[in-house]
């Protein structure tokens, strides 16, 4: 089950299934318990700090670079924010996620992200990437977050959020 199930959840399954024999598995995980958030208001500064991001990758020996991910609720923002950010650093090795991508290299990508994103530098997704995907790699550092709250279910937008 997903790591949003509560005991009253729990409790309501249970009375679907009376008189019969069945489990449910409770992922508690929590990989993000313990990182700071930091919310800002407007999404000129998640964009400026994207960039500042950007640049500081490359003044960094290799080993001490930190990859990240970019979250947008609109495929256009994701769309709009990496072409601009590979016309302005070519070099940033960038995996891009929406509902117009290749869906053979997304279901490839996503039966192993841990190795399909190994070697990025940035991975910008929608919610093409929400449910059933995480990325334990210890290299993803920061997220950066566009949303809008009229767009995704608050369940959808953790769920999008707590991928890396």
């Amino acid at each position: 089950m997903d790591n949003d199930l509560t005991d009253l959840n729990i409790e309501w399954i249970k009375s679907l299934q009376r008189g019969k024999q069945f489990s449910v598995i409770h992922n508690t995980y929590q990989s993000k318990k313990g990182k700071p958030f930091r919310l800002v208001s407007n999404k000129e500064t998640v964009l400026a700090e994207l960039w500042d991001w950007a640049k500081q990758m490359f003044t960094l020996p290799f080993e001490e670079q930190k990859s990240a991910s970019l979250i947008c609720h609109l495929r256009k923002d994701v769309q709009g924010i990496v072409y601009s950010l590979r016309t302005d650093f070519p070099e940033l090795r960038i995996k891009e996620y929406h509902s117009k991508s290749d869906s053979a290299e997304k279901a490839q990508d996503f039966g192993n992200v841990d190795e399909a994103w190994k070697d990025m530098d940035l991975v910008a997704y929608t919610s093409t990437l929400k449910i059933g995907i995480s990325c334990i790699n210890p290299k993803f550092e920061r997220a950066f977050c566009l949303f809008n709250s009229y767009i995704e279910t608050n369940t959808g937008t953790n769920q999008m959020l707590f991928r890396m």
